[in-house]
């Protein structure tokens, strides 16, 4: 008995739309569950409740994503909750001396 092999391609123009995909202010592709989260964060401290709750999703996903937000340093956790660091227009964030 002869076996066949399949194997799974990929276009070359789902490859593209990938690539050019939206992104949002901290690099999620837009229309993921990622970018729905971003969008709720402001510099206003939320919960991850209050977070969650906004968009639908489980706490558990929220909180995940912020772990991965606060490690890549787009937000910072304050007693009050999650919220965008104060960046100043124009500069870095890490200065070295």
């Amino acid at each position: 008995m002869a076996t066949t092999k399949t194997t799974k391609k990929t276009t070359t123009s789902a490859k593209a739309a990938k690539a050019k995909a939206t992104r949002d202010r901290f690099g999620s592709r837009e229309g993921t569950e990622s970018a729905t989260i971003n969008a709720t964060i402001t510099n206003k401290p939320q919960t991850v409740a209050a977070i969650a709750e906004k968009t639908g999703l489980s706490a558990s996903r929220v909180r995940n994503h912020m772990k991965w937000l606060m490690d890549r340093e787009h937000i910072t956790k304050t007693d009050d909750g999650y919220k965008t660091k104060a960046t100043t227009k124009g500069r870095s964030r890490k200065t070295t001396k």
